[in-house]
């Protein structure tokens, strides 16, 4: 979801139409994406907001879809907050059973870095990253797909709750986006299902 027009003007002093009026203005319609970005860096020290007043402007121009980011394709995110602690949560989404869930049916994934697993639908990946109890981050390419995306799970404890995050970039296009949303949110659905018991 992008910045309100409040939170662009208050953080850079412009809102977006006006941001989209400069960028015309000195030709960045025909500049790349890292052009427009290097355009942006002499007029805002932030990183994360000369990449946000990018992709809006692109977004104006057609060039890329919601969701769409130059580095990362498309992407998703997807979270829920749980009423149990950090710890449990964990070990029911690492189980055996859990995994089924989201990641497919491995047995168990073992957890340490360059770790690769196979479900049995046929999905592969490497874990990239691990921080035990509460991230892991890896790549998963099913059956038929040319590339890999890139999955990320991550775990923050609010005071006994559980907020679960579920992170997926370099998505093949706009469709598959919206199925992985879909996948996400009855994956969290089913984890949540799983925990009282």
């Amino acid at each position: 979801m992008s910045p309100s027009n409040e939170s662009v003007l208050k953080a850079t002093g412009r809102s977006w139409q006006g941001w989209r009026a400069l960028l015309d203005k000195a030709g960045a319609a025909r500049m790349s994406h890292r052009e427009i970005v290097r355009w942006l860096a002499s007029r805002l020290p932030s990183p994360w907001w000369q990449q946000s007043v990018t992709v809006e402007y692109e977004k104006s121009l057609r060039r890329r879809e919601v969701g769409e980011t130059a580095d990362s394709g498309f992407q998703i995110g997807v979270q829920r907050t749980l009423p149990f602690p950090a710890p449990r949560v964990w070990d029911v989404l690492l189980s055996p059973r859990g995994l089924a869930v989201w990641l497919g049916r491995t047995g168990r994934l073992r957890l340490e870095k360059g770790a690769r697993y196979r479900t049995r639908d046929g999905a592969s990946g490497e874990l990239r990253s691990l921080d035990p109890g509460s991230y892991l981050r890896l790549s998963w390419q099913p059956a038929g797909w040319e590339k890999p995306s890139i999955i990320q799970l991550r775990l923050l404890d609010k005071a006994g709750r559980t907020a679960v995050h579920f992170h997926q970039e370099k998505l093949p296009d706009a469709k598959t986006r919206e199925e992985m949303r879909a996948r996400w949110k009855r994956s969290l659905e089913q984890i949540a299902r799983m925990l009282p018991g």
